[in-house]
């Protein structure tokens, strides 16, 4: 078996111009999601969320000038839900009420999973107290698709590897991320990336995810 060729590949933010590729990748490579069922328009709204928020990072990796993977997380999980639930949760709403109404048979789903985890959430941010103690500083790496013909190609691991040095810099504590239990492939990835498996959970869809940190 060859080895895989490294690509020649730079780094760089992510812009609003990307937007909308970055929402046709995460449709392309991470579809079974609920935002994924919402739709290319309520995505963008998504991933802007990570480009307004002052501890998101929002990366695209390039080869020959032209896109073909992105990462985005944060370095300070807390700080970021609070920035989308005070400052975009009204512009997601939105968004996300126009996708169901085209998507109706979407809405059961909403309820049943989601409804209520939402409405505490922002309770929970509208009474919380500034004085509170603060949470450690964790970095959560929430997505990343490379583009298929693009991958075993280095690529991965150059977004993960700028991911944690940012996270260094901003003196993240901990990282972590959820990969899929049945995606062996990923997990194998991130172990030889240093990352270690620390738990199995299940989400709102009773769907089982590997709780993985670093």
């Amino acid at each position: 078996m060859s080895k895989p060729q490294m690509l020649k590949a730079t780094t760089r933010p992510m812009e609003l111009a990307d937007l909308e590729s970055v929402a046709k990748q995460h449709l392309a490579h991470l579809p079974a999601g609920f935002f994924g069922s919402l739709g290319e328009r309520f995505l963008v709204a998504y991933y802007r969320t990570y480009l307004t928020s002052p501890v998101a990072v929002a990366l695209i990796v390039e080869v020959d000038g032209q896109p073909v993977g992105y990462l985005v997380g944060t370095v300070d999980e807390a700080s970021h839900r609070q920035h989308v639930i005070r400052l975009e949760r009204t512009r997601l709403a939105i968004t996300g009420l126009w996708c169901m109404a085209m998507r109706p048979q979407i809405v059961p789903r909403f309820v049943r999973t989601r409804l209520r985890k939402y409405g505490r959430a922002i309770r929970l941010s509208v009474h919380r107290n500034a004085r509170s103690q603060r949470p450690r500083r964790l970095g959560v790496l929430h997505h990343i698709a490379i583009t298929s013909t693009k991958q075993r190609c280095g690529l991965g691991s150059e977004l993960v590897s700028k991911f944690v040095s940012i996270g260094q810099i901003h003196s993240v504590e901990a990282f972590q991320l959820l990969t899929h239990t049945s995606n062996q492939s990923a997990k194998r990835f991130y172990l030889k990336h240093g990352w270690s498996v620390k738990d199995e959970i299940s989400d709102n869809d009773g769907e089982e995810w590997v709780l993985m940190t670093c």
